[in-house]
């Protein structure tokens, strides 16, 4: 508007005034004799006051800005100050400017943040004398009540504040109002002629509570009428069978209402309308907490009693949601059958380790491979993780010398699942399988991890972490040397028929054994390994059948391992369904729009959302039983399958490629929930 105007004003610029001048001269002039425009409130956005003080006034303007450089004017005000007032040190005219303008726009600064534009060096001021004079604490308390930040506000800045507190209205500033003193004082007593003896009352509305809503489902239910009708006749008349006698011994009635006698008093029948609210009142609701079944059976057991009590509360705690999500939950026993190899470097795992210090030579990971049949142990220093860097060394140093082996175990790193591993897979003829997500202790090369941490503590002890590389020979050395548990002897035993000599052992009075030939004691010192191997692990294996088992089409809960999300966060997200069978203990589930396998030690059943199951038809007896469910078989190599992350891989044995067999399928299906209060059938 005043661009014509400020062209007059530029240095070697001639001074022609002409008739956009005059256009522009007169439209500034309009604007300024016209009342500021003033917009409405926008509660979506943060409101900003801004305030200044002189020796003459106070004043105060609000406002919001939607974009920036954009102000939308809410409100401004001003203030006279009294002979008192303006005799204030300049730091008290600005707190006080402050403490009047939040008390002006309370309506729209409470309850909510703000920013506060003004002179902050005025503010620290208060800070540091609130305790000086009773004005100032109470200026401090007042501004205690507010959320808002402090921004300084130079004075070029600042023209509407200061322009309006050099000419305020007539209006004179009041301090202490009759709302600040009652701010300060205690609340009135109670009228001595209240009556709180009646039943509690919010915002004028009775409240009911549950004893009396179950006293008028009492009322309301006919059984319950019969009831009481029945014990009063036999009070009056006396029990005609011992039925009546039992029913007149355990229950009683008390205004109408029929009670369960007990130990600790006598306990109000709950009819079955009412159990749903009573259920929710013990255990879902915000001072309940969410208890267990015990907990939440013996404070309802406390007030209330109705037939099969403990097993609708167990039902109604097994499916609530929120219990599910945010409680740990009990590990789902799981079916233990580790694998037993037939022959060395049959059957290997393999793992990789890091990022570590760069080592002096450029590393920082390790690959470490376990032969599952005698623990040989083998770690090769690696500067990248690639899959390029992984195949290469194990064509070059584990198929070189051991030969190629038939099965590989590993994690699901992206080193094992791209498509330059399916291509060695294929190229090695032999077959993978992966650890389920989150369960390292599938994969048995992780004991082995342990073991090499270990030893490069031990033998980093004082010396540069960048050496942990030329370290990894001897802790080699060491596993290779030390008794196995499992297999009765050592690594270099069982694969070499030998103990590797230690330094200085071959001055000893007897030499160290020389190996063992091949033939008959070769195969006999195998099978001797494999008898050890099967002795040690049936202590801890378990091969009976999983407690629990799921079946496609099932809904599970998931154990959350999302770290980003807190540690208030839920313990199970989900539900997801089941989509096939992975293992003897793990499952694919379909995760929003992949497929993973998962350990049934992360899994376990979804919750009805309070519904109850429908009874399961009853068996037939002339139907025979299903044919068991095939074994589950290595998984074929990858060119004859299709992608794990998008459809499940067929398990098949390699004689039965050219006759696949399908599953066979039970005509008894689970029975879906349909009302609260259920459990879960799960098909065996």
């Amino acid at each position: 508007m005043q661009g014509p105007l400020d062209d007059l004003l530029r240095k070697n610029t001639p001074y022609r005034w002409t008739e956009a001048a005059t256009q522009a001269f007169v439209q500034l002039k309009n604007a300024i004799s016209q009342p500021l425009k003033l917009c409405r409130p926008d509660f979506k956005l943060q409101f900003i006051l801004q305030t200044d003080a002189s020796s003459k006034g106070i004043a105060a303007v609000l406002y919001q800005e939607p974009r920036p450089n954009q102000r939308n004017i809410i409100s401004y005000a001003s203030a006279k100050l009294n002979g008192a007032q303006s005799k204030y040190h300049v730091n008290e005219q600005e707190c006080l400017a402050v403490v009047w303008a939040v008390k002006r726009y309370q309506p729209y600064l409470e309850d909510r943040k703000f920013t506060l534009k003004t002179d902050s060096r005025a503010l620290l001021w208060l800070d540091r004398t609130k305790d000086d004079k009773s004005k100032l604490t109470r200026w401090a308390l007042r501004l205690q009540e507010f959320s808002f930040d402090v921004i300084h506000c130079p004075g070029k800045e600042n023209e509407l504040p200061d322009y309006l507190s050099r000419n305020p209205t007539d209006r004179v500033v009041e301090e202490n109002t009759e709302e600040d003193i009652s701010r300060l004082l205690p609340p009135p007593p109670a009228p001595a002629d209240r009556d709180d003896t009646g039943p509690p009352f919010l915002a004028n509305i009775e409240v009911a509570e549950l004893a009396d809503r179950v006293k008028q489902s009492q009322r309301n239910n006919p059984h319950a009428g019969n009831l009481i009708t029945t014990w009063n006749l036999i009070q009056d008349n006396g029990p005609a069978d011992p039925a009546q006698n039992r029913f007149f011994q355990n229950y009683t009635s008390h205004d109408g209402y029929l009670y369960r006698k007990s130990n600790h008093g006598d306990l109000l029948v709950v009819p079955v309308d009412m159990k749903e609210a009573v259920l929710h009142a013990y255990h879902d609701s915000p001072t309940a907490g969410h208890p267990g079944a015990e907990e939440t059976e013996r404070a309802i057991y406390s007030h209330y009693h109705w037939p099969k009590m403990g097993e609708d509360v167990r039902n109604y705690v097994r499916n609530c949601w929120v219990c599910t999500v945010a409680k740990r939950g009990p590990i789902q026993e799981a079916t233990v059958r580790p694998r037993q190899p037939s022959r060395p470097w049959e059957v290997i795992s393999v793992d990789l380790m890091g990022p570590y210090t760069t080592s002096h030579l450029g590393n920082r990971f390790i690959l470490l491979v376990t032969d599952l049949y005698n623990m040989w142990v083998e770690a090769f220093p690696l500067r990248l993780t690639t899959t390029d860097a992984v195949v290469n060394r194990l064509e070059n140093e584990v198929f070189g010398r051991y030969g190629f082996q038939r099965e590989i175990v590993s994690d699901n790193g992206p080193q094992f699942i791209s498509v330059t591993w399916d291509a060695a897979l294929r190229h090695w003829g032999c077959y993978h399988w992966t650890t389920p997500i989150f369960h390292p202790q599938a994969n048995p090369v992780e004991r082995r991890n342990q073991e090499i941490k270990k030893g490069l503590r031990i033998h980093l002890d004082g010396e540069a972490p960048q050496m942990w590389d030329r370290k990894l020979p001897v802790i080699l050395f060491t596993l290779r040397t030390r008794k196995n548990a499992a297999t009765g002897t050592t690594p270099s035993n069982a694969l070499l028929g030998y103990e590797l000599p230690r330094p200085g052992e071959w001055h000893a009075t007897q030499a160290p054994a020389t190996p063992i030939g091949q033939g008959e004691e070769r195969e006999e010192r195998i099978r001797t390994v494999h008898r050890n191997q099967h002795r040690y692990r049936s202590r801890y294996a378990n091969f009976g059948p999983t407690r629990v088992q799921f079946q496609a089409g099932d809904e599970v809960m998931e154990r959350s391992r999302d770290l980003a999300t807190g540690e208030f966060q839920r313990k199970w997200k989900g539900p997801y369904r089941v989509i096939a069978n992975a293992g003897t203990n793990s499952y694919f589930i379909q995760r929003d729009r992949e497929q993973v396998k998962v350990h049934i030690h992360d899994l376990r059943p979804a919750p009805n959302r309070r519904e109850a199951a429908r009874e399961p038809p009853p068996p037939d007896r002339g139907t025979p039983h299903p044919p068991p469910r095939p074994a589950i078989s290595p998984t074929p190599p990858r060119h004859k399958r299709t992608s794990r992350h998008y459809n499940i891989p067929q398990r098949i044995q390699p004689a039965q490629e050219a006759n696949r067999a399908q599953p066979a399928t039970s005509n008894h299906q689970p029975p879906n929930p349909s009302k609260r209060g259920g459990t879960v059938t799960l098909t065996q």
